[in-house]
């Protein structure tokens, strides 16, 4: 009993001076910091996204107007300055729609699904270190798009100064 009474003391004494010393640090490590200081963080660098998409109940055409939008979507970064090697075209994609339709209620009640048409959808990706014109040109895209087809835009700046 004397010896179990004697390790408690022992496991109490080594764990209060453990906290002790993780909690109060000595004065020589510390460091006190006072004020502030503000600088303006300019990115180097932008990566800018749009998906184009179109829907059509032929699989052909829906494909081809998206082709035709991402060929318009091309040429009009290409006029604007975008070199073709900062200009990323990611493999389109097809997907049919369908429609979910319910008819009767209670125990009568039937599902069915409803064909649609096929939606197609492809994203266009600049990354450039001159990010004004890509602001811009986001800007720009966004609003001149077609009404036949959707243009989300999914800008990111990265790469800040390491100062």
């Amino acid at each position: 009993m004397v010896v179990a009474s004697v390790a408690f003391v022992v496991a109490t004494v080594i764990a209060a001076s453990t906290w002790e010393r993780t909690k109060t640090r000595p004065k020589g490590r510390t460091i006190e910091v006072t004020g502030s200081a503000k600088k303006r963080i300019v990115s180097d660098q932008i990566e800018w996204s749009a998906s184009l998409e179109t829907q059509n109940l032929d699989r052909t055409v829906a494909y081809r107007t998206l082709a035709g939008h991402v060929r318009t979507a091309l040429t009009y970064l290409t006029d604007q300055g975008i070199k073709d090697a900062e200009v990323r075209v990611a493999s389109a994609s097809v997907q049919e729609v369908h429609q979910t339709e319910f008819t009767g209620s209670g125990e009568d009640r039937v599902q069915r699904e409803i064909f649609k048409g096929f939606r197609t959808s492809q994203t266009i990706t600049v990354r450039s270190g001159d990010v004004t014109r890509v602001e811009r040109i986001s800007r720009e895209i966004t609003q001149r798009r077609s009404s036949d087809y959707a243009c989300r835009p999914d800008p990111r700046r990265e790469r800040l100064p390491e100062n």
